[in-house]
């Protein structure tokens, strides 16, 4: 099971195995994972290699 990033002008893509699980955006006191489908994001890490490991570790 691999976690790859796919990133435009306004968020970053997180897909696993290719298929899309979520979203990282950027918000005004950092990076914050949105699971797919939701509103509300996970806590906010203040750069996006953060955001991303704790992705990994999990």
């Amino acid at each position: 099971m691999a976690i790859t990033y796919q990133a435009d002008e306004f968020k970053t893509d997180v897909r696993l195995d290719g298929k899309k699980i979520g979203e990282i955006r950027k918000v005004p006191d950092g990076f914050q994972y949105f699971p797919k489908g939701q509103k509300k994001g996970g806590f906010i890490y203040s750069t996006q290699d953060n955001c991303r490991k704790s992705l990994e570790e999990s």
